[in-house]
């Protein structure tokens, strides 16, 4: 079995687990650490720790880059910094072992610190490094409420059942989820796909021009400047939040109960936002706008504290600014930043991350140092008021600048930085972009271009796209038919679902792919009628128009396709045979005959129709019938037979079948090899690239292969990529 990391569900769920299991260590790490420090300490010495730490944070940085850049392998930055956690925490059992836990309290509560500033940042780079801004916007709200589950979960343990118990009892915790953190980016590693996804084939000078083009470009300053104002207020209102909770609270299990009980509280709210507000907010909000709102949310939050500073005000606005911060301000966050091109990514999330932040940081410190007790932050809150007036301006700023600059990516020569900028243009009602994108989208010869243009478009959604989706919608290439089908999905008008129908009924829909997505598409634009709008269908004088009506209705269970499908039983046409077995097998009414006729065609002479029932087998995955088809694989002869073949083994995912599609690609014969990638497209990721492994054993040739899948209409860019980054291996 292959875990397809590739496909998005699968990718969100392996991640979402490791930012669980990240932010359930950084809880119980700063929880348990942060009452410790108060009780032995004295939160007075606090602000010396994000001093301290804030330098740390930018040396670590400052190394995980330079690593990055060395390997080009993201994974080992996430095993060094996981490798240094590991030293930190073995060195506090240490200092208890020799009796100075006074030293221990220090470094576990600066450890904790440092976590708060860096776990994150190493985590969500992690995730960013997988997801274009598509899948940031319509995931990062779910990987926020499991992220804010593992913070749920390290608190209950925190509130009653360990909220007294040794600091080595915290330690050792925080050890074991640090190891579940391995053992997940362990599984990342063991998968093909992700290990070549995540290559960054650095260009010549790009290391010494990395920081100036930060400064060249002001969208980036300004980016810089948010997200280090943002950590002066997450910095400054947990400060004012921990101050006020000391001069109230000064039992060590009171305060571990108390901060757990409010992490559980917001925690459980942002978990119930995620899911229900921030996944509209996000479709229908742009990135950038989001900024806005965010910072002026913290002005309202500030004024509060100014006007009523008491510490139950400060529990409230912490309470706001963790609660925005998360369901606005961090998803919208990273969608921006994954806007950018990959080679810029990671150095730009360092940069700001890593470098800028810990300055302000430090700063904040420095200026705590003076406001030892809550009635003297009065002062400190009128410059946090300024300060966040400063945010809301270069929000605004930040919100122009942000269209200009992935505008002018437009007329780029590299293509990862065109298709960066038209995903970031793809947002709700982002009218301004359409005249830009439609224009491009006449002149770009780029078929990954092109497919992404149509997407943004759609994500727009207006009426003005609409001539634009229908031309493509029934154009020359597949998968800018499917993503020109998928935008249209988006605008539920009858406009939209009366040309789906007309383009299901088959004159210019000549692909199965496009087929099937527009059915899934009409089922759910228009349940149960769709059945309604087949019917009319089957009786017209085409075979074809008959075979993609059945075709159709696969996936509709609704009994009354028994009565219109079964007369179809007895064609002696193939293709209408083998879509109506395909449709009927999965009634128990109908499946004993259906079972009869596959293994009367299996045995019988007609090759048209033992051909059509292979692929259906493949297709929907019969499994009594995957041992009669190893039994075939010798008898693989004929073009036809060998390509369905080695579809519907692939399709079952054994090894006969990679070889034999192997053995198609190294044939001599271009024909056979193009008529095959349309089979090839509908397996899965992960076997495709089983495929392409397959075919490297067999010392296939890696520039003939490249230039099929280059003349193709389909966009086989990951596998281009994986042939692109082993051929050099081969050669050597």
């Amino acid at each position: 079995m292959t875990l397809e990391l590739s496909s998005g569900r699968a990718k969100r769920n392996l991640f979402s687990i490791l930012l669980f299991v990240n932010a359930f260590f950084f809880t119980f790490l700063i929880t348990s650490s942060t009452s410790f420090f108060i009780k032995n300490v004295g939160a007075g010495k606090i602000p010396l720790v994000y001093i301290a730490s804030a330098i740390g944070m930018a040396l670590i940085s400052l190394f995980l880059e330079w690593l990055f850049e060395r390997t080009q392998k993201y994974r080992y930055v996430f095993f060094s910094y996981i490798g240094f956690s590991m030293a930190i925490l073995a060195g506090c059992y240490g200092l208890i072992a020799r009796g100075e836990p006074f030293a221990a309290y220090w470094i576990f509560f600066g450890f904790g610190f440092l976590n708060f500033m860096i776990a994150r940042m190493v985590a969500w780079s992690f995730t960013g490094r997988y997801f274009n801004f598509y899948d940031s916007k319509e995931y990062f709200s779910f990987f926020t409420a499991m992220e804010q589950l593992g913070i749920v979960s390290a608190s209950l343990l925190l509130v009653f059942p360990f909220a007294s118990q040794p600091i080595e009892f915290y330690v050792s915790g925080v050890m074991v989820a640090l190891g579940a953190l391995a053992l997940i980016v362990l599984i990342c590693a063991f998968q093909k796909h992700v290990f070549f996804s995540s290559r960054c084939e650095p260009e010549e000078g790009e290391r010494s021009s990395i920081l100036k083009g930060i400064f060249n470009h002001r969208i980036f300053v300004l980016l810089l400047f948010i997200f280090m104002i943002s950590y002066v207020f997450k910095s400054s209102f947990d400060y004012e939040f921990k101050l006020g909770l000391y001069e109230h609270i000064a039992d060590v299990r009171q305060l571990n109960q108390i901060l757990s009980i409010f992490l559980i509280c917001v925690s459980a709210a942002i978990i119930f936002c995620s899911f229900s507000i921030a996944p509209w907010i996000h479709r229908h909000v742009m990135a950038a706008t989001s900024q806005t709102l965010f910072s002026v949310a913290m002005l309202l939050a500030v004024v509060g504290m100014l006007l009523f500073p008491s510490w139950i005000t400060f529990i409230a606005a912490e309470a706001l600014r963790k609660f925005l911060h998360h369901i606005l301000f961090d998803p919208s966050y990273q969608a921006v930043i994954n806007t950018f091109e990959n080679k810029t990514r990671v150095r730009l999330k360092v940069f700001i991350e890593g470098v800028t932040t810990p300055f302000a940081i430090v700063l904040v410190g420095v200026v705590l140092l003076a406001c030892p007790t809550t009635q003297s932050l009065r002062f400190f809150n009128w410059i946090l008021c300024t300060v966040a007036a400063f945010w809301i301006f270069a929000d605004w700023l930040f919100s122009k600048d942000y269209f200009r600059h992935h505008l002018s990516n437009f007329s780029s020569e590299q293509s990862e930085k065109k298709v960066c900028s038209i995903q970031a243009l793809g947002e709700f009602h982002n009218l301004l972009a359409i005249p830009p994108l439609v224009e491009l989208l006449r002149t770009a010869p780029h078929k990954l271009v092109r497919k992404n243009i149509v997407l943004s478009l759609g994500k727009i959604q207006s009426r003005d796209v609409l001539n634009t989706l229908f031309e493509e919608a029934q154009g020359a290439h597949e998968e800018i038919q499917i993503a020109a089908v998928q935008s249209l999905s988006r605008m539920n008008m009858f406009l939209v679902k009366n040309f789906l129908v007309e383009l299901l009924r088959g004159r210019s829909c000549h692909s199965m792919l496009v087929r099937e997505h527009t059915t899934r598409v009409l089922r759910d634009m228009i349940g149960r009628e769709f059945l309604l709008v087949l019917v009319p269908h089957l009786s017209d004088p085409d075979p074809r128009v008959v075979a993609n009506a059945i075709e159709a209705m696969h996936g509709v269970h609704d009994p009354e396709v028994l009565d219109l499908l079964r007369p179809f039983l007895d064609s002696k046409v193939a293709r209408i045979l083998a879509n109506t077995i395909m449709v009927l097998y999965r009634f128990r009414e109908t499946r004993p005959r259906c079972q009869k006729l596959i293994d009367e065609i299996l045995r019988g002479e007609n090759e048209d129709l033992k051909n059509s029932i292979i692929y259906a087998i493949g297709k929907m995955q019969f499994q009594p019938y995957k041992k009669v088809l190893l039994r075939m694989k010798d008898e693989a002869a004929d073009p036809t037979r060998l390509r369905n073949l080695a579809f519907a083994l692939c399709a079952f995912e054994e090894n006969e079948g990679y070889y034999l599609f192997a053995r198609i690609f190294s044939s001599q014969d271009r024909t056979l090899i193009l008529q095959s990638l349309h089979h090839f497209l509908q397996l899965k990721i992960g076997v495709r690239m089983r495929i392409l492994s397959e075919y490297m054993s067999m010392h296939g040739d890696i520039p003939s292969l490249l230039e099929a899948f280059k003349s193709s209409s389909f966009d086989f860019h990951e596998e281009r990529d994986y042939l692109k980054s082993v051929q050099p291996i081969t050669m050597s």
